[in-house]
């Protein structure tokens, strides 16, 4: 059966959580700029967003509402849960926002539990290829995150592949990976180390998981009460460099009703006892299997495994392992000895990462400035030990390009984008930068090179929408403004937006954005980049001051601000209109957290 895809509606009992104002006098435990959580005790009905993928052996739940995280896994080969579906929410406390709720398979982007684990995502079904992305923005960070959660239409397999972005020209902070639990009753799962990845499997319910990973995609796997975590990186502190992105990819191969898991295989589960029965995640027909036994002989047979059938033979003996081959003689897997348990500090693997450069150059690459991007870059260079990595080098020649963008001069700009994508070319952001310098400088670009490179490489890319919007003519308004208002109702999505069009000069860009965005949300911050775009561009301080007045009366309530536009704007307005009170205590807070 083809793979489908169905959105629908989970409803569950959900406990209610309460916002804690901030603390200023702990700046560093803040989880500034959203509020903290905590819990109530208080459990209603609630209903969440949910999009199944499904083939003939496996239906796999993820929520966007819920993170974007996997909630459930249904395995129709054996009609068991692997990941049951929970009774409730009911988070735990902790986590820099004060709770968290562990249960499922999470990102890790930023930090272990990120701020919005518990929010809604961006997400876009792909049908064609069996697949649903997801997208965020990290609020807090300069940190952007792309999934890929797709299930082949032929196997037992769910693959997740995850793109992470600093679009920062200074290094950010960044952990990565995966977290799951998969909230099996009682607890008390396996879990096991193999070659190639982690096993995580439940002989109480009789189900699990392997994790499969390549090219050193994983560092560092550890066990604790949150879940089993797979970390990309082992330097807690390992940062991505400046406009950097990292790409890697598990599968996640589920397996059940073994009894018990001795060896784990992308193709195949297996329990060796005197009853071998071996769980196929794909069909292997015309095979041969050999089972070892404890004597040292070989017995011989002609087997072809298929998903929707165990394998089970009974041997009258407990074999040493099992071997199975092609009719031609190549190996398939080979389930020999035993698989080792993960210990209670957790097991690194040999990872081809390098995750020591960005940490030396974290203080150089601070010192960039747009216009002096190539000095910045040469002073990184003799400070390291290891040689500058070539994104470095990108990001110079892209804050030049921004620097002539800011200058007018988009010409120059392209030719200095030209040379940051000959080092860095899966950047979608510098694609998106030179659609944005064709616009303004007249350019056709026929066969939409750029666009569609940006396009594949962040579909859900909040920068993309925001440029259909202004690549439609002028005189185009309405319908141009409904392919814009459903950035405009994600606040995050709209500031991230504005600010980099903002960052690149591009006033009159932002302003056309900014008056579709008012009728839609209506939030203060929004506000007060026009404002500041008014003072920067055209000194209109009367324009200026309507958009704070309308401001003014509002709750202080998320957004806040913390991008380096939005702080800048925050203060300086603060400053050129001192007696709003709301204005005063924002600058207060960005101030006490250190972002300015």
């Amino acid at each position: 059966m083809l793979v489908q895809i169905v959105e629908s509606v989970w409803d569950v009992e959900s406990e209610a959580l309460e916002t804690v104002p901030f603390d200023t006098s702990s700046p560093k435990n803040s989880p500034y700029p959203l509020p903290g959580l905590k819990r109530t005790g208080r459990f209603a009905p609630a209903s969440f967003r949910i999009i199944s993928l499904e083939n003939d052996y496996l239906k796999v739940v993820l929520s966007p509402d819920l993170g974007g995280r996997i909630l459930h896994i249904h395995d129709k080969r054996t009609d068991i849960d692997t990941m049951p579906f929970p009774a409730r929410i009911e988070p735990s406390s902790g986590s820099n926002r004060g709770v968290f709720w562990s249960h499922g398979i999470q990102f890790i982007v930023g930090d272990v539990h990120r701020p919005n684990s518990m929010g809604p995502v961006d997400f876009l079904v792909r049908e064609d290829v069996g697949a649903v992305v997801l997208h965020e923005i990290v609020v807090g960070s300069n940190l952007g995150w792309h999934a890929c959660v797709s299930l082949p239409e032929d196997m037992a397999r769910v693959s997740v592949e995850v793109r992470t972005h600093n679009n920062s020209p200074i290094p950010a902070k960044c952990l990565s990976g995966l977290i799951a639990n998969f909230g099996f009753p009682g607890g008390g799962a396996k879990e096991s180390v193999i070659e190639n990845g982690t096993v995580v499997y439940s002989e109480t319910q009789d189900a699990g998981a392997l994790f499969e990973f390549k090219n050193g995609a994983i560092a560092t796997a550890r066990s604790g009460v949150d879940g089993h975590a797979l970390h990309r990186f082992s330097d807690v502190s390992h940062h991505l460099g400046p406009n950097e992105i990292d790409s890697w990819k598990i599968d996640i191969v589920p397996y059940s009703g073994l009894a018990r898991l001795d060896f784990a295989h992308r193709d195949a589960g297996v329990c060796i006892e005197q009853q071998i029965r071996i769980q196929s995640a794909r069909e292997l027909a015309g095979n041969k299997l050999f089972v070892l036994d404890p004597n040292g002989g070989t017995l011989e047979a002609e087997v072809s495994l298929s998903p929707l059938k165990m394998f089970v033979a009974e041997m009258g003996f407990q074999p040493r392992g099992l071997v199975l081959k092609t009719a031609e003689g190549s190996e398939i897997f080979r389930a020999e000895g035993t698989m080792l348990e993960i210990e209670p500090g957790g097991h690194d693997f040999v990872s081809a990462t390098i995750d020591c450069t960005m940490n030396e150059l974290v203080a150089a690459a601070r010192g960039q400035r747009p216009g002096s991007a190539e000095q910045a870059f040469y002073e990184a260079r003799q400070s390291s030990i290891y040689g500058v990595p070539m994104m470095l080098k990108s990001a110079a020649h892209t804050s030049n390009a921004i620097a002539s963008m800011r200058c007018g001069d988009f010409q120059q700009a392209t030719e200095s984008l030209d040379s940051a994508l000959l080092t860095n070319s899966e950047d979608h952001y510098l694609w998106w930068l030179k659609v944005v310098c064709a616009r303004h400088s007249g350019v056709e670009d026929t066969d939409q090179t750029s666009l569609l490179n940006a396009h594949y490489l962040a579909p859900l890319e909040p920068a993309l929408r925001a440029e259909s919007f202004l690549a439609m003519p002028s005189d185009a308004h309405e319908s141009a403004a409904l392919i814009l208002k459903p950035l405009a109702a994600n606040p995050d999505s709209i500031l991230d937006v504005l600010c980099k069009f903002i960052a690149c000069g591009l006033y009159i860009d932002a302003a056309r954005i900014m008056d579709v965005a008012h009728g839609v949300n209506g939030v203060p911050l929004v506000r007060y980049l026009h404002a500041w775009c008014h003072l920067q561009s055209t000194n209109l301080e009367a324009e200026a001051a309507h958009h704070v007045q309308i401001a003014s009366p509002q709750p202080l309530a998320p957004p806040f601000p913390w991008r380096t536009i939005e702080v800048q704007a925050t203060i300086g307005l603060s400053q050129r209109f001192p007696g709003d009170s709301r204005l005063k205590t924002l600058a207060e807070l960005v101030q006490a957290f250190g972002l300015t």
